[in-house]
């Protein structure tokens, strides 16, 4: 089963945020449903997109690829620029 939920209530890393920020934190985590994890890159930008002369698209780098559930992924994504 996947516990990155259970891990992700007793971080200590959020404790130097105020408390009512934690406190609202731990409420929508445990709302929230993980999906079913799933590889994801974890470091999709620019630089690891290639096109070939035909359109073709190609990911490199899975150096940072991880089981994870699918929104990992998705904040990445919301967050690639393309370059000018």
């Amino acid at each position: 089963m996947f516990q990155d939920k259970n891990r992700a209530l007793h971080n200590e890393r959020w404790s130097k945020f105020p408390l009512i920020f934690q406190t609202e934190r731990k409420e929508y985590l445990k709302k929230y449903k993980i999906t079913d994890p799933v590889y994801v890159h974890g470091d999709l930008n620019p630089d690891n997109v290639l096109i070939d002369a035909e359109g073709k698209i190609y990911i490199i780098d899975f150096a940072d690829a991880v089981l994870a559930p699918s929104e990992y992924e998705l904040a990445a994504i919301k967050n690639l620029k393309t370059p000018h």
